[in-house]
């Protein structure tokens, strides 16, 4: 399978191509040459290697006579962290806009069936990892205090940690990260989130047409990049938008709420329309959409005998775009569609992808490692649902299994030379 991979990755999104062509780096007079040393970096994710130091110890066990041994040309751990402090991020992420092209082209759906060929991209930020021995120059840092389990005494001390800010498609049959920003020393989430968002706007003009993101996204400035940009947007709205949220409050109790069951899940929604925006410039009529739900979940601590409890949440989202193009119920269901951020790729890339982990504590080598892992993801899910034909998909219905499969060929199917391909092997 892993030989299937590279023949596939090499004809659908010229690879080798993409590699040779675009990504460089700032060293001088390299001994290991980019392409390979970037190429060994992607197998780590394929394998579902938890560290760069497991994907060292592959490379030197599987290769027969030279058991023991890193393969001529191969690149060791230290090489893939240094050489990552030099990568560049930009040429990194045209190679995401490639492959996203490729895609499109190839007439992948990027958005579901529900949302009429609308695609959204959805904003959130997520903490990497944190540490409080260790940090660097672009670490953000804050007070942590902790209780001494055999004394009993009270410490604060100082935690460096890493948050980034991460552009994903919203219910694409491939989960796609678009890019990343890191937040910076004093900066928020938010100044970090509009320098992505104009980042991708650029990138992807014409990708996405709707930007959802929670209540911390409501900035006006943020929102004014997305309108400047013709983009509608679908966020959350909370007590930080007092005055829009008490008005809204106010005039659904003067409307007839629409009903409806969804799953296990019963809603009451009302749609209030024609409230104006809050900042100064050219006025923009918004739109509230108040859904009061009750759902079934299982009761904590009898999940296995199946005893269920009903749960009453409510969840309030404004949004620009028209009652006449999207009714409430497709508001609504694109509002809650914005968790897929927080389950596929935050939850999945942290068990699954090791997208928490700190390969290397340097700013440029964490955004890089980072969006290498997003063209992975990219290239395996688009492998097993374009290219595994059905009969064979039962034997891998899980991506998991499918990397355990590209592990277990590693070395028998195919050698890390023949992966490289000898055009792409290091220097002398």
């Amino acid at each position: 399978m892993l030989r299937r991979l590279r023949r596939y990755a090499r004809k659908v999104f010229h690879l080798d191509g993409m590699v040779a062509g675009t990504l460089h780096d700032r060293r001088e007079a390299p001994r290991r040459a980019l392409p390979g040393v970037w190429m060994s970096a992607l197998l780590m994710f394929l394998f579902s290697r938890p560290t760069l130091h497991a994907l060292e110890q592959d490379l030197k066990g599987r290769h027969g006579p030279r058991a023991g041994k890193r393969p001529a040309g191969a690149p060791s751990e230290r090489t893939i962290r240094r050489v990552f402090e030099w990568i560049s991020l930009d040429e990194l992420r045209a190679m995401i806009g490639m492959m996203v092209a490729v895609l499109r082209r190839n007439k992948v759906p990027l958005a579901a069936a529900r949302l009429r060929g609308w695609i959204a991209a959805a904003f959130d930020g997520h903490e990497l990892f944190a540490s409080p021995v260790r940090g660097c120059a672009e670490c953000l840092e804050r007070q942590v205090t902790t209780k001494d389990r055999k004394t009993g005494q009270k410490r604060t001390h100082t935690e460096y940690y890493h948050r980034v800010v991460v552009a994903f498609v919203v219910d694409g049959l491939i989960p796609t990260v678009l890019d990343v920003e890191l937040v910076r020393p004093g900066e928020g989430e938010i100044v970090a989130a509009r320098r992505l968002l104009e980042r991708v706007l650029e990138a992807h003009a014409r990708l996405f047409d709707i930007a959802t993101g929670d209540a911390l996204y409501g900035d006006k400035a943020f929102i004014q990049v997305l309108r400047r940009a013709h983009k509608h947007f679908i966020i959350v709205l909370k007590d930080d938008r007092r005055e829009l949220l008490a008005e809204a409050d106010a005039l659904r109790r003067h409307l007839k709420p629409r009903t409806w069951t969804e799953g296990d899940r019963r809603c009451t929604v009302w749609d209030v329309g024609d409230l104006w925006s809050w900042w100064r410039g050219p006025q923009v009529t918004l739109r509230v959409v108040w859904s009061e739900e009750v759902s079934l979940r299982p009761r904590p601590g009898r999940r296995r005998r199946g005893e269920t409890e009903r749960v009453a949440s409510t969840w309030v989202w404004m949004t620009d775009l028209p009652p006449a193009l999207w009714s409430a119920r497709e508001v609504w269901r694109l509002g809650h569609k914005r968790w897929h951020i927080e389950n596929r790729c935050f939850h999945d890339g942290a068990v699954h992808w090791g997208f928490d982990h700190c390969f290397h504590h340097h700013p440029n080598a964490i955004v890089a490692f980072l969006l290498t892992l997003a063209i992975g993801v990219v290239l395996v899910h688009t492998f097993l649902k374009r290219n595994v034909h059905a009969a064979l998909r039962k034997l891998y219905d899980t991506v998991l299994g499918l990397r355990g499969q590209f592990h277990r060929d590693f070395g028998t199917d195919l050698s890390w030379s023949e992966w490289v391909r000898a055009g792409f092997a290091s220097g002398p």
